[in-house]
């Protein structure tokens, strides 16, 4: 499984051969369809975090991470208003 992070958008998923290609589909068809609502200040970040989940305890603390990051928008570098 891994770990997908962008700001607050989290997701645990399991990982094929074309995972890549995957992200990279996601990030492309998300980026269209927000534009075409004339949000375009919208910009994905470069990369992306991977991590490969290797046990329970990596698991329970990697699920517990994407499920409290949203409670923390208000202080994330990313979030205009925090500025």
């Amino acid at each position: 499984m891994c770990a997908i992070k962008h700001s607050h958008n989290n997701h645990l998923i399991i990982i094929n051969q074309r995972f890549r290609q995957l992200i990279a589909a996601y990030k492309t068809t998300t980026s269209k369809k927000i534009h075409l609502l004339d949000n375009n200040n919208f910009a994905w970040q470069r990369s992306f975090y991977d991590h490969v989940i290797r046990n329970t305890k990596s698991y329970e603390k990697i699920f517990t991470y994407i499920l409290n990051n949203p409670l923390n928008w208000e202080e994330d570098m990313f979030n205009e208003k925090s500025i």
